[in-house]
């Protein structure tokens, strides 16, 4: 899963989640781990 560029993780949770806030909570999650 973390493996995946983080274009296509962003664009499979814009993808499955309509509502921004929560779009842009996991995006800033996802960021966040595959930076470490």
């Amino acid at each position: 899963f973390w493996i995946l560029p983080s274009l296509v993780l962003k664009k499979m949770l814009m993808g499955n989640f309509s509502t921004d806030k929560v779009d842009s909570e996991m995006i800033d999650a996802i960021d966040f781990m595959v930076e470490r």
